[in-house]
């Protein structure tokens, strides 16, 4: 499968976070970001945002159990949340680490996925060069 403008747009959420915790530990001067709380929660937002857009629903089969690398997923999207949760209360920096940490990973993990999983069959691809301009002409 290949990477669309879905997955340009997580990364650069991803990208965003990551550039602010790099601000946070070289101590620059980021107006209301200057504490682990704030943060964490500008992290959160933003990390559900690339989720959000980036993300694919692959439903579990009726009656089947999730996948293995769904299970994955849903582990890390927990620790993310739970570190942030504990970030915003205690203004830890080591869970700020590892809420950011988790957060790349699964950004990560879904962008591999996406890159190496076949697209099912008779599932639609991206339109070929100059056939939205021909559709558009159309009608």
């Amino acid at each position: 499968m290949r990477l669309t403008w879905k997955d340009a747009a997580a990364t650069g959420l991803v990208a965003v976070i990551v550039a602010l915790y790099a601000g946070f530990l070289t101590d620059a001067t980021l107006p209301l970001l200057d504490s682990p709380r704030m943060l964490a929660a500008v992290a959160l937002v933003l990390g559900i945002g690339a989720c959000t857009v980036g993300g694919t629903m692959v439903p579990a089969a009726k009656g089947q159990p999730a996948s293995p690398g769904a299970r994955l997923f849903s582990f890390f999207g927990t620790m993310t949340l739970i570190a942030a949760v504990l970030v915003m209360i205690t203004g830890s920096e080591k869970l700020l680490a590892v809420q950011v940490g988790t957060t790349v990973a699964l950004w990560l993990a879904a962008t591999l996925r996406h890159l190496l999983t076949p697209a099912a069959a008779g599932a639609p691809g991206p339109m070929p060069a100059g056939a939205r301009e021909r559709e558009m002409t159309r009608h």
